[in-house]
C-alpha cells in the first residue's frame, strides 16, 4: 500500500511451490519446483555479523532471513531484511 506495515506472514511449501501467506487474500507464489528450503537468521546488521540456523526469541526478530531454495539443478538465495526492531 506504499508504506511500512507490521504483518505476520508465513512461508510454506505446498505441492512443490514456495508460498507466502498473510500479504494478501491469496497466497503469493515465490517459486515452483522446490524440493528443499533452508532458513538462516541474521543476528544483527554489520560487518562480522553471523547467520545462525535457528531463532528462539519471542521478544525480538532477527535482522534478516536468508532462504536457500533448492530446485532441480540449482539453489537460489532470497534475502529478506526484517526492518527496525523494538
Amino acid at each position: 500500500r506504499g508504506w511500512p506495515e507490521l504483518r505476520r506472514v508465513t512461508v510454506t511449501g505446498r505441492s512443490g511451490a514456495l508460498l507466502v501467506e498473510g500479504l494478501d487474500a491469496a497466497p503469493v507464489r515465490l517459486a515452483d519446483s522446490v524440493f528443499a528450503l533452508g532458513v538462516d537468521y541474521l543476528l544483527e546488521m554489520g560487518e562480522g555479523s553471523r547467520w545462525v540456523s535457528g531463532w528462539t526469541s519471542a521478544l525480538s526478530a532477527p535482522a534478516a532471513l536468508r532462504l536457500r531454495i533448492a530446485r532441480p539443478g540449482r539453489t537460489d538465495t532470497l534475502l529478506l531484511p526484517i526492518g527496525p526492531r523494538g
